[in-house]
Parts: C-alpha cells; structure tokens; sequence
C-alpha cells in the first residue's frame, strides 16, 4: 500500500509539474468540480479509453411512473409538455425543451424561477435532477404550478444520498418527505424511490477513493473518477432487488414525486 501511494504521489507530482492545474485554494467550490477541458488531450484519451456511466440504476417503479406519465401528459397529438432544465433529453414530439444553456434539442432560453410561459398552457411539466441546482426551488415549483392546466401533472425527480455536483451550482437535497411537502399544494399521483441505496454507495466510493489518492490534483481526480465510475458501475445494478426493499428509502440517491394541480388551493 505504501508502495502504490508513493507510486500515485510520483504520478501527481508529473502532471502537477507538466500541466500546472492544481487546484489548492478556491473562493467558489464549484470551481473545484468544473470538468477538464474538452480540448484536452487526456480528455480525448479519456472519453476513447474509459466509459463515464451514470451511477443511477433507475428503478422499476419509476420507470414505469415516467412512462405513464408522458402518455397521460403528451396525448392527444396538440398537448404540450415542458420540460424545464432539459439539457439534450429529448422524450418526444409534444415535449418543450427549456434551459438556461443553449444545448442542442433546447427549445427555449429561460430561468425556471421564471419560465417564459403563459398561465395555464401546458399540460405536463417535467423537473428532472433540477431543484437541487436552483437557488429558490419554492418560486420554481411556484411556476410550474401556474404554467400548468387544472389536473395537469408535474414529474419531479430530486436526489437524497448524492455527492455535491454543481451544475452550475449545487444547493440541497431532499428528504421524500421533503419532495412532498415542496410540491404540498399538488395532488399526489404517485411517489416514491427513484434510484437506489446501492447507486447512491457506488458514488460515494468512487468520490471518496478519488478524493483519497488525487493528492489535490484536479486531473488525478478526475481521472480516478472516471476510472471509478467504469468499475462500481456493477454495484448500482444491486437495487434491482434493493427497490423491494421498503428501508432502502432510508439511503436512496434519489426520490420521485408526481403530483396533479389542484382547482382550488383553498381545499387543502
């Protein structure tokens, strides 16, 4: 152990003293996660060498919720789903695609705490992976409530056990108890565990054993993160029979909620 910990040491000290990126002190610790450029060597090594998996085995349940959803949501042919901090997904025709970068598949340029919607035209609203990263998620919620159609639905995904991933920025998480009383003045469709215990370990070991060994160097870290991915990627596929399990809520990555808005506030 000494050994491969000297050997690492050695390893950091070359790329510390070949690219001059380490990273020691930081006024903003999001700087601390930005990912290494693009137009990197390594990086180009990297993506054609080693996969970067998603540490999320989805599971059934949610799926299926999901699933269900865009066909209540995006049926008939003229509804109208929004989908707010979509990145590039793209989950069909009927589907908007709105975010505050211009990624390919956006449809619309705009910040969720204010989303350049009229009142009550839409008829499904998916949030996925999105209220941990904006700084008031009430106001949010607050808009997709007033962009929806009475019993109009909104797909809510937020994570509970997850390292810090600044996207641009990282501010919470939730308990699914907390998912529930942020969306309280929506009709409950369905809830539940969106991704699972054993996900959210495989994150947390490749985080942590990456934080160990990187010596404070920004391209060691990432290089063992990614290296880390790749091998507990086998792990996350346990919550196949850990999502029968009812305690495993107790250290899912994430939570799911779907929620109907209601006619009338005042009958809560």
């Amino acid at each position: 152990m000494a050994f491969l910990l000297s050997c690492l040491h050695l390893v950091a000290f070359i790329i510390n003293r070949e690219l001059g990126r380490v990273i020691m002190h930081c006024g903003d610790e999001s700087l601390l996660f930005v990912p290494l450029p693009e137009h990197s060597q390594l990086m180009r090594w990297l993506k054609r060498k080693v996969p970067n998996p998603r540490l999320s085995f989805q599971s059934q349940k949610s799926r299926q919720s999901f699933a269900a959803f865009i066909r209540r949501t995006s049926t008939p042919s003229h509804a109208k789903v929004l989908n707010v901090g979509s990145k590039s997904a793209s989950f069909g025709e009927n589907i908007l695609n709105l975010d505050i970068f211009p990624y390919s598949g956006v449809h619309v340029i705009g910040d969720a705490h204010r989303l350049p919607i009229k009142d009550g035209t839409v008829d499904g609203v998916i949030v996925s992976s999105v209220l941990e990263h904006v700084a008031e998620p009430v106001l949010v919620v607050n808009e997709i409530e007033r962009v929806l159609k009475v019993g109009g639905e909104v797909y809510a995904d937020i994570p509970f056990m997850q390292p810090f991933h600044p996207d641009p920025r990282d501010y919470r998480r939730y308990t699914l108890t907390g998912v529930e009383y942020l969306f309280r003045h929506f009709a409950v469709v369905e809830k539940g565990m969106c991704v699972g215990p054993s996900s959210a370990l495989a994150w947390a070991l490749g985080e942590y054993i990456s934080i160990l060994l990187c010596f404070n160097n920004h391209y060691l870290y990432k290089i063992l993160l990614r290296l880390c991915r790749f091998i507990f990627t086998p792990l996350t596929f346990v919550d196949m029979f850990l999502e029968r399990v009812s305690y495993s809520l107790a250290l899912a990555s994430s939570h799911f909620l779907i929620g109907s808005k209601r006619a009338d506030r005042s009958t809560l």
